[in-house]
């Protein structure tokens, strides 16, 4: 196992081993710059698309592992971007603001930068 020589950090290691074998929730994020979250609810909710609000962002939503985002026209247009939570806090805690310079040394494929963009209204660099 690759985390053997942590397992003296790891209070409880049969659950820590559950947790990095379940999946990750499917979460997704609203692009402010080209549609507002309540309109991608409606449409998902004309579409019959089920989700829930994540707590953190009021633009941030997560659906159900049988739905595939991957293709939506929404998607494919870039107004809702697939990210995993966990991926969304950099951009979360880092709340940039208009006129910041901010330095992103893993932007690939970008998404985390995207969702900087987007909070600071596309005025930064």
């Amino acid at each position: 196992m690759w985390y053997e020589r942590y397992k003296q950090y790891i209070p409880d290691l049969p659950s820590f081993e559950k947790m990095l074998l379940s999946p990750l929730q499917q979460n997704f994020w609203v692009n402010s710059l080209k549609a507002g979250a309540d309109t991608v609810q409606l449409w998902l909710q004309d579409e019959g698309i089920k989700y829930t609000q994540s707590p953190l962002l009021p633009s941030t939503f997560v659906v159900p592992d049988n739905v595939s985002l991957g293709n939506h026209p929404l998607y494919r247009a870039g107004v809702i971007h697939i990210q995993e939570a966990v991926s969304m806090l950099p951009a979360l805690l880092l709340k940039p603001q208009a006129g910041e310079r901010i330095l992103d040394m893993c932007a690939a494929p970008g998404n985390k930068m995207a969702l900087m963009a987007a909070q600071m209204q596309q005025k930064g660099v």
